[in-house]
Formats: C-alpha cells, sequence, structure tokens
C-alpha cells in the first residue's frame, strides 16, 4: 500500500525498511529521523508492518508523516497466513516467543524486500532505533567492499554496546 508524497528516488534504488509492531510514535519519529538523513532521497522508503489488529491506525500514521516529510513510502503488511517460501523455512515454523515473532517479521521483509521488490541493497532498522547522522553515507561507503568481497554477507552498523 503506497501512502504520502513523490518519491525521488529511482527504480532500482535501495530499499530503507523500518519494521514496526504497533507504536505509532515510533514509527513516525524513525521515518521522520530517516527522511531527514543526508542522501536518504537516494533511498525507496518502506514500512513493514507485523500487527494485523494494528494496520489501519499504522497506515495513517504512516500516510501522515511521510505527507509532512514529502515522501513515498509503501507499507507492507505481514499477516500470520505468509505462506512458507518454496526451499526456505516456512515463516510459521516458528514458535509463539517474541523473539520468535521478530524473527519472522525480518524474514517476511527479507523476503518482500528481496525476492518480491528484487532489491539488489536493503537497510533494516526497527522502529524504536534512531539513526546516525551519517548512517546512510555509511553504507554508500562501504558498497564497494560487500561487491567486491563475495564471502561478505551483509555490511552493518549494529553495535550492542
Amino acid at each position: 500500500e503506497q501512502v504520502g508524497g513523490r518519491c525521488s528516488a529511482s527504480a532500482g534504488a535501495p530499499l530503507l525498511v523500518v519494521l514496526a509492531h504497533n507504536r505509532q510514535q515510533f514509527l513516525k519519529d524513525s521515518i521522520t529521523a530517516l527522511a531527514g538523513l543526508a542522501g536518504a532521497e537516494k533511498f525507496l522508503l518502506r514500512v513493514s508492518l507485523d500487527d494485523p489488529s494494528c494496520f489501519a491506525e499504522m497506515t495513517g500514521a504512516v500516510g501522515a508523516v511521510a505527507a509532512d516529510a514529502g515522501r513515498e513510502v509503501v507499507v507492507w503488511k505481514k499477516t500470520s497466513a505468509f505462506p512458507a517460501v518454496e526451499g526456505k523455512a516456512g515463516i510459521n515454523d516458528f514458535d509463539a516467543s517474541a523473539v520468535s515473532k521478530i524473527a519472522q517479521h525480518y524474514f517476511f521483509a527479507f523476503v518482500r524486500a528481496f525476492e518480491t521488490e528484487n532489491a539488489t541493497y536493503a537497510v533494516f532498522m526497527e522502529d524504536d532505533l534512531r539513526p546516525a547522522p551519517d548512517l546512510l553515507s555509511y553504507f554508500f561507503d562501504l558498497k564497494w567492499l560487500f561487491e567486491a568481497d563475495s564471502s561478505l554477507l551483509c555490511v552493518s552498523a549494529w553495535n550492542d554496546n
């Protein structure tokens, strides 16, 4: 579902994906912060939601903040009926713990980004994290290394300290 304003990034641009559950203010703050970063115009913005009971209000929140930021945002909605992907572990093959639900949401977002939208590059971020001002330049600056070294799985900015 597409909400908000116009998108200045071209088709085939890297994705900037925010994963959210049911906290409107966290999601609004996250989109606002990301849209304001230097280089954000080079990314297609996506929001991945995983709580069907909050889809309407969360999509409304995305629409409001996207319009304020002048950005188009596409909203993905993970339902509990998300099917298994052929040849991969099924999204429903997890238990009901909070960690498992988060893992299911990431699995859904990865499939949407890399298989449904055929993205070559994507940055994934949960709605309760705030980006450093140089986050996007960090990824652009390391793109060459990722492309040059096939043994790398990803470039990460996560620091758990």
